[in-house]
């Protein structure tokens, strides 16, 4: 990865730090496509990511469930998911098979290797008929989170962001830092690490492959400095959000970001945090915004309900100032040191 990075331009200093010249990124963003067609298996259900429409869709992955009997997390089996996917339609080969198996929509996956993108692939370029034909319309697309903020390539995750470019599937360049642990604790600064980060994301799968068809997709999140723990919703996640979304914008990406997890339980309070990062998102024109039904406080669960109970606590606008973002602020958020990492899974609060 570092080598077609290099070969473009970049170098790789003594301290193992691998610049991208500012040149190399504006060439990228020239060339990079403002649309992209995410493709469905028949006709009617293709997405134009990019412009000015907002598609909503589900995200994240799913080990867990919410047992309905018992009201307690368990490991979510392979008929789950795809009974999850043919509620959408009304985890690796074994996912992709029971989403594809259960929706005509587009659908998004994730793989942990080459070997596995190729497993997963020989499966859509069997549905598709061919792979010229998956090429040509591609119903199936990579989610690869390619770096650990602060600022560092994951090597295993480039590897398949590289490949999975080469090989003609759509990727969804995804970036997850927290706020105040793996990013920079004021807003202008997380905003700033995590536009970087995805853009070099983005560079590398337009050197690996000029045709790619790449989706920017900053995750931002916020860490609850009491606890270390993730908080889903409220103020500053819809504030960081439609800002890396603004970015979007301006370097004209076809873009996606999550808005509409939330820490609350109870309806009301629930239903108005998703509207206001789900909101503040569509009103900063995101292509597709992920996880608007999400479970309630557990990112990497299925909850198989109606969340109307939750949507219509979600009507009135809400309206805030914008990112503050002057020079000392810039740089007192970029020196801060980053706080361990955590679990975020496992945390007990999460899990009620």
């Amino acid at each position: 990865m570092a080598a077609l990075v290099i070969g473009a331009g970049g170098s790789l200093s003594a301290d193992g730090r691998l610049p991208f010249p500012p040149e190399l990124v504006e060439r990228c963003l020239a060339a990079l496509p403002s649309q992209i067609t995410p493709h469905g298996r028949e006709g009617g259900r293709d997405l134009v990511l990019g412009g000015t429409e907002v598609h909503l869709g589900t995200g994240g992955a799913s080990p867990e469930i919410l047992d309905l009997d018992t009201h307690r997390y368990r490991p979510s089996t392979l008929t789950e998911i795809h009974d999850a996917a043919r509620v959408v339609e009304a985890m690796e080969m074994n996912t992709a098979w029971a989403c594809l198996s259960g929706t005509r929509k587009h659908v998004m996956v994730s793989a942990s290797s080459p070997d596995n993108v190729d497993a997963i692939l020989a499966l859509a370029h069997a549905l598709a008929g061919s792979e010229q034909a998956f090429r040509a319309a591609p119903f199936l697309s990579l989610n690869i989170n390619h770096v650990v903020p602060p600022l560092r390539f994951d090597p295993e995750s480039a590897l398949v962001l590289v490949h999975t470019a080469r090989r003609g599937m759509p990727v969804m360049v995804n970036t997850f830092g927290q706020l105040g642990a793996s990013s920079p604790v004021t807003i202008a600064g997380c905003v700033a690490q995590t536009t970087a980060e995805t853009l070099a994301g983005m560079v590398v799968a337009w050197l690996a492959a000029p045709d790619v068809r790449a989706i920017f997709g900053p995750r931002p999140m916020v860490t609850d400095l009491r606890t270390g723990a993730m908080t889903g919703g409220g103020g500053e996640q819809a504030k960081l959000t439609a800002a890396v979304i603004q970015m979007a914008r301006h370097y004209d990406l076809p873009s996606s970001t999550i808005a509409g997890t939330t820490a609350f339980k109870m309806p009301g309070c629930a239903g108005r945090s998703r509207k206001i990062s789900g909101g503040d998102h569509g009103a900063s024109g995101g292509s597709a915004f992920r996880h608007p039904g999400q479970p309630d406080g557990n990112i990497s669960g299925i909850l198989c309900h109606r969340q109307r109970h939750v949507w219509r606590h979600s009507e009135r606008p809400f309206c805030h100032r914008g990112v503050a973002g002057d020079a000392r602020i810039r740089r007192q958020s970029m020196t801060l040191p980053p706080a361990p990492a955590i679990s975020l899974a496992r945390q007990k609060r999460w899990r009620a």
